[in-house]
């Protein structure tokens, strides 16, 4: 399924605050209170659904005045501890209102809009939760959200007291890890207003640890929420900074009887918050940054764009151990017809003369074997595969450990294609792993948030850190010196999932080349050699471009500190 992320699907249940007193919605809280409840339908059939259930042992400060504290409990304090129920759509965008009674340990959880019920605890609790799901037809459900130790924020920078973070500088801070802390995530933010709307804004994430962490300053620049022109910049002065203690359990990894009934995708999380008042001053020496994007031209050939988004979700090179091909195709045109026409017009004396003309030029490739257009394929893979073992010393499995997974299928085939106007074929049956047909794309729309996604449950299954997709395509054309070429283009994407990080899902790097001049060919040498369709395609140099785009972009990355972020804590 296409997760789909949008204010809508942030969720104020995922990251919960409170406040005591009713206060004035903003724009952009307006704006999303009512596309959430245009959203929302009612459902008594849970099937349906993808709930997330949520355990808070703790809410953070209440007078941060975060936008999702309106949907807090009245009379809700700091410290306080609440449970939520939230349920997603499992195919198509929005939310459920479940028609029936949603209860905790026998207390009734109350609607709150946006498809979620919560219930504030009177005391705070220490042990498991369960949350049951009776709808008004009788469908039932069950879930029990495991307990985990509050956090408490000791020292920040050495300074018990008011720290004072300087963005330009490592951060260190010092929290409570007690027993039964083991295992769990910790994140830390700093709020953040942007277009009306208040928030954290998370900038690292880490294994829970008895030792004091260090922050290094190049997470400052690397924010949760960015954008353009430090959009999400963080607030200065006297502000709050947030650490949060998390664990997350998806339903593939519920004990026996922890998750009951006919829901899709549950996702149970028990957070843990503590907040603290700091002074944020300077600036981030590399200000926010959204991505990494650099594009140029190759040996003034092969025009490029490569792309990696921050260090939320932008993977380093250095965390994988080894990639998968998912997805390798060729397409393209080998016949184009192009009709202009035109006219002139002069005058001899008092006669007035037109000529007018049509010029049809036609542009053939001879059509081929499929043999030859599955070799020109065989050596760009086993090119493509020996540059990233040799360049970044990543490895790939065979393309048959990826196709015969049993999490392969469902995947979305390509359609072979070998006709006197048209190639389209697909390397060793692989599949495409994102669907480009636009019945497909609104069949797979899902506002589900579960982290086991087909790609997350395919890399788990194979043992890889990285999906490869690439697709070759081509178009027919013509030379300076009218000789007929074929002109590539190469689109490769590489998404990732690192273990280290609880299975968290990113990004290693998306590229784009095109190339401006082709190489003439021999028609009677490229229907005898298979393999001189290797050389017509430029396949060499398109290796040589994607070496180049990888190795920079891997430089680059190492330069901005992605290493030093993603190995916080270990």
């Amino acid at each position: 399924m296409i997760r789909i992320y949008t204010a809508l699907t942030l969720l104020l249940f995922v990251s919960f605050s409170g406040f005591t007193q009713k206060m004035k919605l903003r724009l952009g809280e307006k704006i999303g209170g009512l596309a959430g409840n245009l959203m929302t339908a009612k459902t008594t059939d849970l099937s349906l659904t993808s709930p997330i259930i949520t355990l808070i042992v703790g809410v953070y400060d209440p007078e941060t005045g975060t936008s999702e504290a309106k949907y807090f409990p009245e009379g809700t304090q700091e410290g306080d501890h609440i449970i939520s129920a939230t349920f997603m759509k499992n195919e198509g965008v929005g939310l459920y209102k479940v028609d029936g009674s949603i209860t905790c340990d026998g207390e009734e959880m109350a609607y709150v809009g946006l498809g979620s019920n919560v219930y504030r605890f009177e005391k705070p609790v220490a042990k498991s939760q369960k949350v049951t799901v009776v709808t008004s037809t009788g469908d039932i459900a069950s879930f029990e959200v495991d307990y985990i130790p509050e956090i408490e924020i000791l020292e920040i920078n050495g300074d018990p007291t008011l720290p004072i973070i300087d963005l330009k500088e490592d951060l260190r801070i010092k929290f409570t890890h007690p027993a039964g802390s083991e295992g769990t995530t910790v994140k830390v933010g700093l709020l953040t207003d942007i277009m009306g709307a208040r928030a954290w804004n998370y900038f690292a994430d880490f294994k829970s640890t008895d030792q004091e962490v260090l922050i290094p300053k190049e997470s400052l620049s690397n924010l949760e929420i960015n954008g353009a022109l430090n959009a999400g910049q963080v607030n200065k002065g006297m502000t709050q900074i947030v650490v949060i203690r998390e664990k997350i359990v998806e339903q593939s990894q519920a004990r026996e009887g922890q998750i009951k009934g006919n829901c899709v995708n549950a996702k149970l999380q028990t957070q843990a918050y503590s907040s603290k008042p700091v002074i944020v001053k300077g600036r981030q020496e590399n200000g926010v940054i959204s991505q990494l994007k650099f594009s140029g031209r190759h040996k003034n050939k092969y025009a490029y764009s490569i792309y990696k988004p921050n260090a939320r979700t932008g993977i380093p090179f250095s965390r994988a151990q080894q990639f998968g091909l998912a997805s390798l195709s060729i397409s393209g045109s080998t016949y184009k017809k192009e009709t202009n026409s035109g006219s002139n017009s002069w005058s001899i004396g008092n006669t007035k003369y037109t000529q007018t003309w049509t010029r049809t030029t036609t542009y053939e490739f001879p059509q081929l074997p499929d043999k030859h257009w599955e070799i020109a394929m065989d050596q760009f893979y086993i090119k493509f595969e020996k540059m990233f073992n040799q360049k970044l010393n990543i490895p790939f499995v065979a393309v048959e450990t990826i196709t015969s997974s049993e999490m392969y299928k469902g995947m979305f085939p390509v359609d072979d294609i070998n006709t006197a106007k048209k190639i389209r074929k697909s390397y060793k049956n692989t599949s495409k792993i994102e669907p480009s047909k636009f019945g497909d794309i609104l069949k797979n729309l899902s506002s589900s948030q579960t982290g086991e996604t087909k790609t997350a449950n395919l890399m788990t299954a194979t043992k890889t850190d990285g999906l490869v997709t690439v697709a070759i395509d081509f178009e027919i054309g013509a030379d300076k010196d009218d000789k007929i070429v074929l002109l590539p283009k190469v689109t490769f994407s590489i998404k990732g999932m690192d273990e280290t990080k609880g299975n968290r899902e990113g990004t290693y790097a998306d590229g784009f080349i095109t190339l401006s001049t082709g190489v003439p060919y021999s028609e009677e040498l490229v229907k005898k050699n298979p393999n001189y369709l290797v050389e017509v395609l430029n396949i060499d140099q398109l290796i040589d471009c994607i070496s180049f785009m990888i190795t920079s972009l891997k430089a680059k990355e190492v330069e901005m500190g992605y290493d030093k972020i993603w190995s916080i804590g270990e």
